[in-house]
């Protein structure tokens, strides 16, 4: 079967699933992935201990325009702030969580990459 995705598409998906596995070795539980609220999305929600976690995971196959964790606009960050007041809206949680948004940059070099992982990195 043959993937409808660009190769832009296959290496941000390569890089969520990495982020997601680099999350779980940490200890945090994963509760979402690319997640949906109109026109926004939020690539993985997880959480550990009290902590509510918002991740956008930026994928480059090289640095030559900057690192990645570098090209995340306002705009994405309200845009992903939104998206996470809908999830948040729509659960039920026993107590309040504490929110964080973070970013984890990863960077291929060959079959090789960089993981870097920037907590509360917006707000």
């Amino acid at each position: 079967m043959t993937s409808n995705k660009t190769p832009k598409q296959q290496l941000g998906t390569k890089g969520e699933n990495i982020a997601c596995d680099y999350l779980e070795t940490k200890g945090y539980t994963i509760l979402r992935k690319n997640y949906k609220a109109g026109y926004h999305e939020i690539d993985i929600i997880c959480q550990k201990n009290r902590f509510l976690v918002f991740i956008e995971v930026k994928t480059r196959s090289s640095v030559s325009f900057g690192m990645p964790e570098q090209h995340l606009s306002k705009q994405q960050e309200k845009n992903i702030t939104n998206a996470a007041i809908r999830f948040t809206d729509s659960q039920k949680f026993d107590q309040l969580p504490l929110v964080r948004y973070d970013i984890i940059s990863i960077v291929f070099q060959g079959l090789e990459y960089k993981l870097s992982h920037f907590q509360d990195a917006f707000h």
